[in-house]
């Protein structure tokens, strides 16, 4: 009976190596894999339906066959729907045979099923498993026929000991092994199948990569020489179809001599792998430069070179083009006006161009010189130095540009204002150090602040101007500024400074005069030329009392100036704020009102005192006018008094002669003139107009205005300046026309005075007046 049981188990097993066939055969069939999956299923259920026809019954109701092993081994290769399939035609089929074996026959199945698919699904399809042994297939199987007879052992009541142990030796002798040998076998086809399809899709993937790469690829076969295969960038590069490559060899494209080639397969023979330079030819003729990398391969059983092929024709003229555009980029760098300097992450110079070696004021460097060494920048009162700003863009990559000019210390040659701007050298996504960009701004922060001074400075005196003066008024009127005074001041007499000694003169008054209201206040003081002869001075924290100190500084100053030819006089009032809720204008109103009522007050004073300051300055600093003014004043007196003039009438002609060339002080700064021509009325005609408009400026003095006008004209109308004649001149500057005359002539020739005097008088001289000149001067001689 065991051989019995032996031989039917042995055939069973024979019979299990049909699924290598059915595994063989849909491993390499093209179709859905579902599909694929049921028709092994199929295959499953009639190998199952042989096999347990040829099976062993010990006694009726208990039926022996190798379906165990079909199912696990179908569980542990083939997947889960064809062991389903199997599982359930099987089941019917065991079910259809019945008998007391039917439970035990069924679970036989079912754990079959499970331990084959637990196997396949813990093991064969885990990637982490490389490789599953012999020892291991062995274990399996053996280790399923033994759950198979422990499944037996708890049906002993129904199948009887003897039963289990007339089945035991054979089922744990035969089925493990005849298991492995069919697991073997199946194993070794899915490695088998599994190599196949990796060299398959390898094969697929290098030649889609030989066939669509961008750089030329050709197949030559080794023994033949002749090319097999090229790529589509090889035909796209040298012209020929396919076709036509496949006729030529490596000679065909190359300009490597013959024995050149001839060594080259030598090489390849030997080493497997050759590189190098050479120049092919087009199809056109036309020659490209090349780098090619061949290799040496077996593709289907065949030696072929493969090689790889580099057109480097554009390269070589984008290195000449990169060439030239380094030279140009160097050329452009070492020649823009602005200085550059590239630094490393240690603040290492290296690079440096000509106009920054010009603005450092540096021949050259030594190489690798740290940069605060070479650009020493002055910094004080800023937040961040030269050396934070540039570690700041090292460490956080940030750009930084000045918006102030700093000064630039220099060795060997004056100092001198620079902006810079500094940003980080990014190349590759990291910091490689820094770009610093200098510009010499001196003269731009020279012309910058010029027009910064213009437009808040006075041109004439270099004090603050209006507009300065009402923005810190808005600046300073707060309440932490109390109490603000004003002072407003005006000049006087600089319209008889204009008239008489010209606006040059009156320029240099209003100078002196700024002069002292800068000397007389403090520095936080606002001191401003208001207009033309007015000036304010704004005072923040000052009360009255001390508004009043700084006035008698001022007046003190005045008295004590040097200044010629008047001493400088003004017209001051001031004003105080004490409280927020006043209004500062009307400060500034009160202060103006004092300024204009003290010059109302004063005015005829100082004006008295302006004229006598005058004629002071021309005794000391003009002789010859002095002594003509005198010697006229003298001589009207005694001619008026002779005609028997009233009193009044003679004090007005003692102030016109003394006041009647005045207007010469004004011509005093032609350089023409000088004592000997000073009453060369060609050269001074202007005179007597520039002692009309002075006179006139006088309100003391305004009834001599026309009078000095009129002095030099003659009586026939050819005098000056406007030919007046007759009775259209005044009496007075009649009488003035011949006093004037008489001193002149008695300067310059005593002894024909009156010679002289007689030959024009018809046409210079009141008849009348002139007769009677002439009597006076006869009685004053006798």
């Amino acid at each position: 009976m065991f051989n019995e049981i032996i031989i039917v188990f042995v055939t069973n097993i024979l019979l299990l190596l049909s699924l290598g066939v059915i595994y063989t055969l849909f491993s390499d069939i093209t179709m859905e894999w579902w599909v694929k999956k049921i028709i092994m299923g199929f295959a499953v259920m009639i190998i199952g339906f042989i096999i347990m026809r040829n099976n062993f019954i010990l006694k009726s109701g208990i039926v022996f066959d190798s379906r165990t092993v079909l199912i696990s081994i179908t569980g542990m290769f083939l997947g889960f729907i064809p062991t389903i399939m199997g599982v359930i035609s099987l089941s019917i089929h065991r079910i259809i045979i019945g008998g007391v074996g039917l439970t035990a026959g069924l679970l036989w199945i079912f754990l079959g099923a499970f331990l084959g698919l637990t196997w396949r699904y813990t093991r064969l399809k885990n990637d982490s498993v490389k490789k599953i042994s012999h020892i291991e297939l062995f274990l399996v199987n053996l280790a399923i026929q033994t759950v198979m007879i422990i499944i037996l052992l708890i049906f002993v009541n129904v199948l009887g000991s003897d039963t289990i142990k007339t089945i035991t030796l054979p089922i744990l002798l035969v089925f493990p092994i005849g298991g492995y040998l069919v697991s073997s076998f199946l194993l070794l086809l899915r490695q088998m199948h599994f190599d196949s399809l990796h060299i398959k899709n390898r094969e697929k993937e290098y030649f889609d990569l030989f066939k669509l790469s961008n750089t030329i690829n050709i197949l030559i076969d080794y023994e033949t020489e002749q090319i097999t295969n090229v790529n589509n960038r090889a035909i796209e590069v040298y012209g020929y179809s396919k076709d036509e490559f496949l006729t030529l060899s490596l000679e065909d494209v190359s300009l490597t001599p013959k024995r050149k080639i001839k060594r080259i397969y030598e090489i390849l023979n030997e080493e497997k792998h050759y590189k190098n330079k050479t120049k092919h030819v087009l199809k056109n003729g036309n020659v490209i430069s090349v780098s090619y990398h061949a290799s040496l391969a077996k593709f289907n059983n065949r030696k072929q070179i493969f090689v790889t092929i580099i057109d480097e024709t554009k390269i070589n003229q984008q290195q000449e083009r990169l060439i030239n555009t380094d030279k140009k980029l160097e050329a452009t760098f070492m020649s823009v006006e602005e200085g550059i300097i590239i630094i490393d992450q240690n603040k290492q110079i290296d690079l440096i161009n000509d106009s920054a070696l010009s603005i450092l004021d540096i021949d050259n460097i030594h190489e690798k010189n740290d940069i605060s060494d070479i650009l020493r920048i002055y910094a004080t009162g800023r937040n961040l130095s030269f050396d934070d700003i540039i570690d700041d863009c090292l460490e956080n990559n940030s750009t930084s540009k000045t918006e102030l000019p700093y000064k630039l210390l220099r060795t060997t040659s004056e100092d001198i204002f620079i902006d810079f701007t500094i940003s980080p050298l990014i190349i590759n996504e990291i910091n490689q150090g820094a770009v610093i960009i200098i510009r010499d701004v001196t003269l731009e922060k020279e012309r910058i602040e010029k027009v910064n001074f213009i437009s808040h400075h006075d041109y004439l005196t270099g004090l603050y101007n209006r507009y300065h003066f009402q923005t810190e008024l808005e600046r300073l009127d707060v309440e932490r500024q109390l109490p603000i005074s004003v002072i407003i001041c005006d000049v006087n007499g600089l319209k008889l400074v204009n008239d008489t000694f010209g606006h040059l003169e009156g320029d240099n008054l209003i100078k002196e005069i700024a002069s002292i209201l800068k000397k007389a206040t403090r520095s936080e003081d606002i001191v401003a030329r208001w207009g033309g002869d007015e000036f304010t001075i704004l005072l923040p924290q000052t009360p009255a009392k001390h508004t009043k100190i700084i006035l008698e500084r001022i007046d003190d100053l005045l008295n004590k100036s040097l200044y010629q030819p008047i001493t400088p006089s003004i017209a001051i009032g001031y004003s105080t704020k004490t409280t927020s809720d006043e209004d500062i204008s009307t400060t500034i109103e009160a202060a103006e009102m004092e300024m204009y009522e003290k010059k109302k007050a004063d005015g005829k004073k100082m004006r008295l005192e302006l004229i006598a300051k005058l004629r002071k300055h021309i005794d000391k600093n003009y002789p010859q006018l002095a002594s003509h003014l005198n010697d006229t004043r003298d001589l009207i007196q005694r001619f008026a008094n002779y005609l028997n003039l009233d009193s009044a009438t003679i004090n007005e002609l003692t102030e016109l002669s003394g006041l009647h060339d005045i207007g010469i002080l004004s011509l005093y700064n032609n350089e023409t003139l000088d004592d000997n021509n000073l009453f060369d009325y060609e050269l001074t005609s202007d005179h007597a107009e520039v002692g009309y408009r002075l006179s006139s400026a006088i309100p003391e003095y305004n009834y001599l205005s026309t009078w000095i006008l009129y002095h030099h004209e003659n009586i026939d109308g050819s005098g000056f300046p406007e030919g007046k004649k007759a009775d259209e001149i005044p009496f007075e500057a009649r009488l003035m026309r011949i006093i004037d005359d008489y001193d002149l002539y008695q300067k310059k020739d005593a002894s024909a005075i009156m010679r002289k005097m007689k030959k024009n008088a018809d046409i210079k001289y009141d008849a009348d007046l002139f007769k009677n000149f002439q009597a006076f001067i006869k009685k004053d001689n006798s």
